[in-house]
Parts: C-alpha cells; sequence; structure tokens
C-alpha cells in the first residue's frame, strides 16, 4: 500500500489537535533580512526574520516557530534551521558546508501554519553558492549551471520577492555613516547608525572587494506594502492552527481492505497514545495525547526536540492501527525565475555539471539517520517494496533504493554500501571500510547515521577494479557444500557513482533507538530549536595575524535604536578591506518598516 494517503491525511487532521483561539482573520507572513545577496562555499549563511500579520503589522502573531529551509538546485531540503519567534522577530544560521555543490540555492521561511495552507505565502529567495575562493580572490567565481526543473502550480506557488521601483513605500529610513577614508588593515571601525527611536534593525557590513551582486535583496518596505505582500484565502489558512511551540503532530488509521483495489487509510478517532521524549538536552518527559474526530493528534515538545516514543496500548483495540508523525510539511520546491536563471551568468565562469562514471548527475553529499529514513519509508514507500521489521541482514536492497528515492538521486546507476570502519572522518577524506556490500549481507539495525557521497575522490577509492574492494562476501550453499561468492552487480562499470557510508551506533544509540518491530508503537527524531551562532568578532587591539580574508565584517540581526534614535557600533577591519556595503532593515515600535538610506558608505 502507498503511504501518501497517510501523510495528506496529517496535512489536513491537525486543525483540531492543536492551540485553540485563533481569530478567522489571522494571517501570517515572513521576511528575512539575509547578510549577502550571494555566499561562496564555507561561509555562514546569517538571517534576521520578521514575522507579521498582514491585516495588522502591529498586532503580535501567534506562531512561535519559523522553519528556514536552505534547499539544493535538485530541490530537496539541505538544512532546515527552527527558531523561536519573539515579538515577531528571530534570527538564525546555515552554514553551507564545503562538501555541498556550488549553485542556485533556494533560501525559503515559514511557519507551519503558512506552510500547510492551500495558497503559500511563505518567503522565497535565490541566492548564488558559489565555489570557496582560494587565498581569499572573491573575484575568481565558478558555479555549477544546474537547473531546477520542478512542476508547480503559478497560481499557488509563492512569488519570489522583487524589489519595486524606486518611490514612496511608507519606510521609514535610517542613516549610517562610516568614516571609510581612515579604514587601515585590522583598524578598529565605528558606524554610527540613526534613525526612529525604539526601531528594531538588522544590520549588516561587508568588504565591498568581495561583494557578490547576486539579484538585488527584496526590502522589508517591499514586502509590508500590500500589493507585494501574498495573503491566502482565510478559510484555506485556518485549517491548522499557529504552532505556539514546537509540536509533534500526525495521525492515526486503520487500514480498510478493499476487493481489486490497494487498501484504504481510515483515520481513527479517541486512540489513546502514550508518550515519552527523551530530550537531546538529556532530560525525559512523559504524556498522553488522545486523537481527535479526524484521527489526529498533536504533542507539545516545548524548546527542545528529542527522540519520541509513541505507543498505544494493543489490548485496547481489536485491529492493528498505524501511527504516523508529520515531519514532511514543508512547502515544495518552486521553479526558478529567468531572472534567477541569468544570475549563472553575472560575473563567474559556469562550470558544467558534474557526472560520475560518465551517467548521473553528482550530488552534494547528504546527512541522513537510519531512523529519518525508517520514518519516511514507512510513509512514503510500498509495502511490497518496504518493511522495516524484516531488515535482519538478508536483504536490503528495497531500503537503500527507498534512501536514493528520498534525496533524488538516479537509480540503476551503480552504488556501493560501506560501513564506516569507526568514527566517519568527515566529507573531506574517504572513511575507510569495516565491510562492503552492495545492498546486501548488512543489519540496517546497527547503523545510526547515512552519509551519501557522490565525489570522485570516494568513488575512485571503492573502484570495482580492484579486488580488495570486491562486495563483502556472501555465504552460499551449493552441492559441494558451505562456501562464499563475491557478487558484482555492475561489471559493467569501473567505479560506482555513488558510495552510501553506514556509521555504527554508539552504546548510548543502542539503548536509546532499539528497532521497531511491532505496529503498536513508532519512534520519531524531532529536531530542537538551532542555536544563533553569532559570527566570530576578532579583537586585534593586542595583536594580529598575516592575513584576515572575511568578507562578512560585522552582523547583528537585532540592533535596537536608542531614546534619540541612535546606536553606535565596533568592529575590527579585514587586512585588506577599503570600501564597506551595508545592509540594513527592520521594524519600528509601531509596525512601519525601516530601510537604510545609503549615506557616507557604498
Amino acid at each position: 500500500m502507498t503511504r501518501k494517503l497517510i501523510i495528506s491525511l496529517t496535512l489536513l487532521a491537525c486543525a483540531t489537535a492543536t492551540q485553540a483561539g485563533t481569530t478567522a482573520n489571522h494571517r501570517e507572513a515572513v521576511y528575512l533580512h539575509i547578510d549577502n545577496p550571494a555566499y561562496f562555499l564555507g561561509e555562514r549563511l546569517h538571517f534576521a526574520a520578521t514575522v507579521v500579520n498582514p491585516e495588522d503589522a502591529k498586532a503580535d502573531v501567534e506562531s512561535k516557530v519559523l522553519y528556514v529551509d536552505l534547499v539544493a538546485p535538485e530541490g530537496y531540503v539541505v538544512e532546515t534551521a527552527k527558531c523561536k519567534i519573539d515579538g515577531g522577530r528571530c534570527s538564525g544560521t546555515i552554514d553551507l558546508r564545503p562538501s555541498l555543490l556550488s549553485g542556485l540555492y533556494e533560501v525559503r521561511a515559514y511557519t507551519r501554519y503558512m506552510a500547510k495552507a492551500d495558497a503559500a505565502n511563505y518567503f522565497t529567495r535565490v541566492v548564488p553558492v558559489y565555489e570557496s575562493p582560494e587565498g581569499g580572490d572573491y573575484s575568481a567565481r565558478t558555479i555549477f549551471s544546474r537547473k531546477r526543473n520542478v512542476k508547480y502550480d503559478k497560481a499557488t506557488m509563492p512569488r519570489p520577492l522583487m524589489p519595486s521601483e524606486a518611490g514612496n513605500d511608507g519606510a521609514e529610513r535610517i542613516s549610517i555613516s562610516c568614516d571609510t577614508a581612515s579604514l587601515r588593515p585590522f583598524g578598529l571601525v565605528r558606524m554610527t547608525v540613526k534613525g526612529k527611536p525604539g526601531s528594531r534593525i538588522s544590520l549588516s557590513a561587508t568588504d565591498a572587494a568581495g561583494y557578490a551582486g547576486g539579484w538585488p535583496a527584496a526590502t522589508i518596505a517591499d514586502f509590508m506594502r500590500a500589493e507585494s505582500n501574498p495573503k491566502t484565502d482565510a478559510a484555506a489558512q485556518n485549517a491548522i492552527e499557529p504552532e505556539t511551540e514546537i509540536t509533534a503532530s500526525g495521525t492515526v488509521t486503520a487500514e480498510k481492505k478493499r476487493f481489486l483495489k490497494a487498501p484504504k487509510a481510515i483515520p481513527q478517532p479517541g486512540v489513546k497514545l502514550a508518550y515519552a521524549l527523551y530530550a537531546d538536552d538529556g532530560g525525559t518527559k512523559y504524556g498522553s495525547a488522545t486523537t481527535d474526530s479526524l484521527g489526529a493528534f498533536s504533542i507539545g515538545l516545548g524548546d527542545t526536540g528529542g527522540t519520541l516514543l509513541l505507543r498505544y496500548n494493543k489490548a485496547d483495540y481489536d485491529k492493528e492501527l498505524r501511527i504516523a508523525v508529520d515531519k514532511w510539511f514543508a512547502p515544495r520546491p518552486r521553479a526558478f525565475t529567468g531572472e534567477e536563471e541569468a544570475l549563472m551568468d553575472e560575473g563567474c565562469r559556469a562550470k558544467k555539471p558534474l557526472r560520475a562514471a560518465g551517467a548521473g548527475l553528482t550530488h552534494s553529499a547528504i546527512h541522513t539517520t537510519v531512523a529519518d529514513e525508517v520514518e519516511w519509508a514507512r510513509a512514503f514507500a510500498d509495502d511490497d517494496i518496504f518493511d522495516y521489521t524484516n531488515m535482519n541482514g538478508m536483504h536490503n536492497l528495497p531500503f537503500i533504493t527507498t534512501i536514493m528515492r528520498h534525496w533524488g538521486y538516479p537509480i540503476g546507476f551503480p552504488t556501493r554500501v560501506i560501513g564506516v570502519d569507526g568514527e566517519y572522518p568527515g566529507d573531506d577524506s574517504v572513511p575507510k571500510a569495516k565491510w562492503i556490500a552492495d545492498y546486501d549481507g548488512f543489519n540496517i539495525n546497527n547503523y545510526s547515521e547515512i552519509i551519501i557521497r557522490t565525489d570522485s575522490a570516494i568513488c575512485a577509492a571503492y573502484a570495482y577494479n580492484e579486488a580488495e574492494t570486491y562486495a563483502h562476501p556472501q555465504p552460499v550453499l551449493s552441492s559441494q557444500g558451505a562456501t562464499t561468492m563475491h557478487t558484482r552487480l555492475y561489471s559493467n562499470y569501473t567505479k560506482p557513482t555513488t558510495v552510501i557510508c553506514l556509521v555504527e551506533k554508539n552504546g548510548k544509540e543502542k539503548l536509546m533507538a532499539a528497532p521497531v518491530t511491532e505496529t503498536d508503537h513508532a519512534y520519531s527524531h524531532m529536531e530542537g530549536f538551532a542555536a544563533d551562532a553569532t559570527p566570530a568578532a576578532p579583537d586585534y587591539s593586542g595583536g594580529q595575524p598575516s592575513a584576515d580574508n572575511r568578507r562578512l565584517l560585522y552582523w547583528n540581526p537585532d540592533l535596537t535604536l536608542d531614546a534619540n534614535g541612535e546606536a553606535t557600533v565596533e568592529f575590527y577591519n579585514n587586512s585588506s578591506c577599503r570600501q564597506i556595503v551595508v545592509s540594513a532593515e527592520g521594524v519600528t515600535a509601531d509596525g512601519r518598516p525601516v530601510v537604510y538610506k545609503r549615506d557616507g558608505t557604498r
């Protein structure tokens, strides 16, 4: 049976299981101020979010959890940051790790309340991510030319926020003064910000020499104008309630068998679930939840995440039930616009897409977990393709195939699976294999982390033409008795296009997440709030290094102007900057947009 029905029920069924009290006209929209319009691999993307009610910018929004996704050019989510909304604002970071591939990445932000509306109103921006510079030379920009092939309905997918023509946008202006003539290597830089008292802004200062332009940033003023701020249908928006804490929402269903048709998932109201949350901070929380009339449940996890164990008492029910946790509610990726695709040609040298072994697009390295892949497979794989309870080391091809489906890897190209010997050394090294198997011969229950790589280094290291890297010997029975056989599934290839690395569970993981072998309970790992990593602020008052190639000189996601409408910030220059690019946006105390009026800096 296909599980897609279970997940679609989850999307619709969370209405009565969440917090009550939302007004009929409540709406939400979000805007991100990003510290740069374009990035290089190895950098960190900083963002500051403003979440508003489009009907009343002064009113506080009810949702308290913001989701910010980094979406790869292929369309899958590379990373998601959860941020706690306080007073309509929050901030966070996303690392552009070197193991990713360059290309056009989408940054999108939404609350759970926004994501499940029929018409999307979340924030979406495309940013170019270039190859890592050598020796701080940011002018040598190269990028992989990968176009996203995504079908979508233009009527329901969000419109990218683009800057409008100059004019009366109703925004408050702030001025920022900086004596750029006195800039010197490693020197102290002082900026003075002036605007309306009580305004809360985010401020970015970047070295102009390393500034990668990209598409001009949309301003918060454009976002908060009625004609450019998307609004969803009120009835569709009220399909669920705002999320006031991190929640685990889902459904309980039972299968109804049908003649000559696939079984149908029937929502089960009134099912009592006992749960235990083994929090990431070491604590344990116990409780219970009861499904509503649509078979939906919602469990508040507070501000932390962890491993959630859900269970129902089999003795209380005369049929087998299935528990599904909705972790895949993120909006679909959208297609790139023509203007965004043109970014590939702006001041950079585009590379052709990498192809391994002559076929198959090379993907960025993916880090996931066995537990999450099992959950995804239970939700989206067919019964005759995947059964986790039978994964005892006899046949693991269905599970590996499901993982590749999940992340959009081409199925049918040569793939190797290795068990990592010891700890995983990182994406810039080739891990040593404890064993090698082309799908078969391992027990997935013994492993916790999964790393999928397609880089040439690991593919060459585990080539098929090396005797010591043939498939793991398989015991077989023949007329001559027990013997072993080396399996070569891809005899026409010299090396694989994909290597899947499995990392063994540690002692704690073996105790915390035993294999789920019964249908009366389910595990789900829920992420908590991400830490807001403020960029390092070097202090060169007592000495300095030989070189400092930072592009981002200063970032403050929440700077408040005092009673006089002023604020002063100080930071140390890098080793070469002679001109600074400044970006600042925010809101006044009465909810009006604030934008930076260029004055004294570039």
